[in-house]
Formats: structure tokens, C-alpha cells, sequence
């Protein structure tokens, strides 16, 4: 490896920081609020595990590759158990918000 072979992932990485830093940050930010805006910030990691393993999933395992394709498959399985998680967490935050609000 040659510093010349190095610096274009170097220059790449850090610009993808640099405009995608803030949006995270502030995906992040959201995703702690206390209600049902918050869920699609939520599911953002989740849905981009899911993405990722997919496509190493596709271009990594080869025939005969048994680690590689269980791991990408329980990578895949664990990112769609959060996310179905998460989105009956926030449909439960609804129906008790919903319920107390009738009693009231």
C-alpha cells in the first residue's frame, strides 16, 4: 500500500463525514423525542444494516462460503427483529397515550 493508493478512500471518507455528520446528528436528535415523528429516525440504523449486509450479503458469499452467509443472514434478522421492535415499541406508546387520554 502506497500513501497514493490510501488518500482517494481518505479524501472520500472524509467528506461523506463532513455532509452526512450533521444529518446524522440531527436524525439522531429526533430520534429521542417521546413520540410517533420520532419512528423513522428510529428505524434509519436498522434499515441501513439491513441494506448493507444485503449487499455484502450479494457480493461476498461465495458457493461454499458458510460463514459468510450466516453471518450476513443473522446480521439481516437481527436488523429486521429491531426494527419490527421498534415499530410495535411506538405503536404500544400509542395505544396507552391514546387509552389514558380517553379516561380523562
Amino acid at each position: 500500500m502506497t500513501v497514493v493508493s490510501i488518500s482517494p478512500g481518505i479524501l472520500f471518507w472524509s467528506v461523506a463525514a463532513l455532509v452526512l455528520g450533521a444529518p446524522m446528528g440531527l436524525a439522531g436528535h429526533f430520534a429521542r423525542r417521546p413520540d410517533l415523528l420520532a419512528l423513522p429516525f428510529q428505524l434509519t440504523v436498522p434499515a441501513i444494516a439491513y441494506y448493507e449486509a444485503t449487499m455484502r450479503f450479494e457480493v461476498e458469499t461465495g458457493p461454499g462460503d458458510m460463514v459468510a452467509v450466516v453471518t450476513w443472514t443473522v446480521v439481516r434478522i437481527a436488523s429486521a427483529t429491531v426494527a419490527m421492535a421498534l415499530v410495535g415499541r411506538a405503536g404500544w406508546c400509542l395505544l396507552r397515550a391514546s387509552d389514558g387520554s380517553s379516561r380523562a
